[in-house]
């Protein structure tokens, strides 16, 4: 993932001069390019982990990347068909019923 997004992107940029705004417009370029959410939100938790580190050895000020986040979009839908829904419910199968109706 780093060598292949973000090196080519941030490569020579140092560390100390890059912005949130270049942050949130890498993002966008990502998603532009077919980037799914999922990917996004592990790039941009390792994004921060990394600037973690290096705020933690005073090379960076973390604190400016702190409130980039990516839009919430709408989750998946639900794969279970209400006959499915009912069946469970019927046969009796609490445990199962709880899990089909949280996860879908």
């Amino acid at each position: 993932m780093f060598a292949n997004h973000f090196e080519p992107y941030f490569g020579s940029i140092r560390l100390n001069d890059i912005t949130p705004q270049m942050v949130e417009m890498y993002l966008l370029t990502r998603k532009r390019s077919g980037a799914a959410n999922g990917t996004l939100w592990r790039e941009l938790r390792l994004f921060k982990c990394l600037m973690r580190i290096a705020d933690s050895r005073e090379w960076v000020y973390m604190g400016k990347f702190r409130h980039i986040t990516l839009p919430r979009e709408k989750g998946r839908e639900s794969v279970a068909t209400m006959a499915a829904l009912d069946a469970i419910r019927i046969l009796g199968h609490e445990d199962l019923w709880d899990i089909v109706f949280d996860t879908g």
